[in-house]
């Protein structure tokens, strides 16, 4: 049976029930689930968290960017909206996966 690859928000909950299922997990439940997260205390220190997380920091690798200042101030533009008071609120998404372990 082909269960596929695909993690994070872009999986596919019929394959995650599938592999659980073949893997002799039940009472499989899968839901969708979005919330604000601080992802830092201002845009800087939250600039500075996203520069180094894993799709922006590859990309960066990848692209091999001369001039990283130039991405720092993107992203700090981009983060300006969702500052607050009490720090930079970014919505999350993720699959909140339950499941009952299967017996030896």
């Amino acid at each position: 049976m082909e269960i596929g690859h695909a993690s994070g928000p872009f999986a596919d909950p019929d394959r995650i029930s599938a592999l659980l299922t073949v893997a002799g997990f039940t009472d499989i439940g899968i839901r969708h689930i979005e919330a604000d997260g601080i992802w830092g205390r201002d845009i800087a220190d939250t600039a500075e968290f996203v520069m180094g997380w894993g799709p922006v920091r590859s990309h960066r690798m990848l692209a091999d960017f001369a001039n990283d200042g130039q991405v720092r101030s993107a992203i700090a533009g981009a983060l300006e909206p969702f500052a607050t008071p009490g720090g930079v609120r970014l919505r999350g998404t993720a699959w909140l996966v339950t499941a009952t372990t299967p017996l030896p």
